[in-house]
């Protein structure tokens, strides 16, 4: 700007990722080998796939049952946070969570994308800004992990949670 002859003016921040975690050396590896390899459209190759780690209430931080009903006292900062793993060998980028309460209208639904995970690695997504929820009722709280694409095993990728929504902590 001084070699335009501007001056008395401050330049705006400039931030050109959004994402830090697409850009580490680890993460800019396994993309340059995942471009490399599927830039013809071919099949994914080795092992691909995510799995349901956990889901958890917050802000309470109680952890959902699958065999155990949980009671959710219903409040303005109710959120439902999801852990998902990457179980395969590969990185992999888009991967799509649904949350899913049913009610006798119309279900809720909910959905995330985690950007980039690498192998091995669980990262969480949340799920906030709920409408009315089903309360003094017994129902179910469904999280999905979408399969990704070259996914063979979705046994993990699921799970139902029995719950029962509440005004009140008694």
């Amino acid at each position: 700007m001084a070699a335009e002859g501007v001056e008395g003016v401050t330049a705006p921040a400039s931030v050109f990722v959004e994402n830090e975690d697409l850009y580490t050396a680890r993460s800019m590896s396994a993309i340059w080998q995942r471009v490399h390899g599927a830039s013809t459209g071919g099949t994914p190759t080795g092992t691909h796939g995510s799995s349901l780690e956990y889901t958890k209430v917050m802000p309470a931080g109680i952890q959902l049952s699958t065999s155990v009903e949980t009671k959710i006292t219903i409040s303005t900062d109710l959120s439902f946070e999801v852990g998902v793993t990457n179980s395969g060998e590969n990185q992999e980028v888009g991967v799509k969570v649904r949350l899913t309460i049913p009610a006798q209208d119309s279900p809720i639904v909910k959905n995330a994308t985690i950007d980039v995970i690498d192998p091995g690695e669980t990262k969480a997504v949340t799920f906030s800004d709920f409408p009315d929820f089903p309360f003094g009722e017994g129902t179910t709280v469904q999280v999905q992990v979408l399969p990704v694409p070259g996914e063979t095993n979705t046994g993990n990728n699921s799970a139902e949670y029995p719950v029962v929504f509440s005004l009140d902590a008694s």
